[in-house]
C-alpha cells in the first residue's frame, strides 16, 4: 500500500536557478490585522538564505557550525515591502547571488506571492572562525560552488 499527501509540503525547493524555496505562510506567522507579522519577514529570508547555502556548499548554517566551526553572521539586512502576505500563501523566497567577498556573501532574496512581488532583501553575511569569533577568508570550494552558481543564474537570465 503507498501512501499519497493529500496538500502539499509546508517548505520546499521548486527551483535550483534561480534559487527558489517555498513556504505556506502559517496562521502563526500573522498578527491581529491577519496578515503576516513584520518581524516574520526576517525568519522567511533566513530561512530561505540557510536553504542556499545547503543547495550550493552542501552545508546549511547548522552543519557550518558543527561540522566545520564556521558561521555566517548576518552583518548587513535591508528589508521592502511591496503587498502584504497572508496564512494560506505560498511564499516563494528567490535567491540570487550579488557579491563574493574575501570574507562575505552578499544575497538578495524576491518574496513573490503567485508571481507578484511581496518582498525584496539584501543580506550580507560574514564567513568566521566560530571559535575565534574572527572573520576568514571563504573556503575556494565554497566560492567555486557560488560563482557556478552565479554564472547559472546569469545564463538563465539571458535566455529568458
Amino acid at each position: 500500500m503507498s501512501f499519497t499527501p493529500a496538500g502539499a509540503v509546508a517548505h520546499q525547493v521548486v527551483r535550483l536557478v534561480p534559487f527558489t524555496f517555498r513556504r505556506r505562510v502559517a496562521w502563526g506567522d500573522s498578527d491581529t490585522a491577519r496578515m503576516v507579522y513584520t518581524g516574520r519577514f526576517l525568519d522567511f529570508v533566513m530561512d530561505a538564505v540557510d536553504a542556499w547555502w545547503q543547495a550550493v556548499t552542501g552545508y546549511d548554517w547548522h552543519a557550518l557550525n558543527v561540522k566545520l566551526e564556521r558561521g555566517g553572521p548576518a552583518v548587513h539586512v535591508d528589508l521592502d515591502f511591496a503587498r502584504a502576505v497572508y496564512p494560506g500563501d505560498e511564499l516563494d523566497c528567490v535567491v540570487t547571488l550579488t557579491r563574493i567577498g574575501r570574507s562575505s556573501v552578499a544575497v538578495a532574496v524576491r518574496g513573490e506571492v503567485a508571481g507578484a512581488s511581496a518582498f525584496s532583501a539584501n543580506l550580507v553575511s560574514a564567513f568566521i572562525d566560530v571559535s575565534r569569533m574572527k572573520s576568514e577568508a571563504l573556503p575556494e570550494a565554497f566560492r567555486a560552488q557560488m560563482e557556478s552558481y552565479r554564472q547559472a543564474c546569469e545564463a538563465t537570465t539571458l535566455q529568458a
